[in-house]
C-alpha cells in the first residue's frame, strides 16, 4: 500500500469520527441558511482581522474589545451558530495535532506551523 492510500484510509476514519460528524452536521445547518452563513463568515472575517492586528502588535481600544465581545455574545445566542463554533473547537485541535505530528514525522520544524495553526486554534 502506498502512502496516499494510507492517507485516504486515515481521512475516511477521521471523517467518520464523532467530532467531524458533529462539525459536518453543524456546517450543513449553517450552509442551508444563506443569511446565517453570511453572519458566520462576516464574524470570522472580523475575528481574523482582529487577531491579525493583535499579532502585529496593534492594540485594540476598550471600545473595539467591547464591540467584538458584544458581537460574540450575539453570535453565540443563535443556537445553530453556537453549535457550529462549539463543533469547530472540537475539530481544530485534532487538525493542529495532525499537522504537528506529520511535520515531526518527516523532520519538518513544526514550530513554523504555529503561526498558521495558531490562527485557527487560538493558540
Amino acid at each position: 500500500m502506498n502512502i496516499y492510500d494510507e492517507i485516504d484510509q486515515f481521512t475516511q476514519k477521521l471523517s467518520s469520527s464523532p467530532e467531524c460528524a458533529r462539525f459536518k452536521a453543524a456546517q450543513q445547518k449553517i450552509d442551508a441558511d444563506p443569511e446565517m452563513k453570511e453572519k458566520v463568515e462576516a464574524y470570522m472575517r472580523e475575528q481574523a482581522m482582529t487577531q491579525a492586528r493583535q499579532a502585529m502588535g496593534m492594540p485594540l481600544s476598550q471600545e473595539e474589545i467591547e464591540h467584538f465581545n458584544q458581537k460574540t455574545r450575539e453570535m453565540l445566542s443563535i443556537p445553530e451558530i453556537a453549535e457550529f463554533f462549539q463543533a469547530q473547537m472540537l475539530v481544530l485541535p485534532i487538525l493542529k495535532t495532525l499537522a504537528e505530528r506529520t511535520a515531526n514525522a518527516v523532520g519538518f520544524d513544526s514550530s513554523v506551523l504555529n503561526g498558521v495553526l495558531g490562527n485557527f486554534t487560538g493558540a
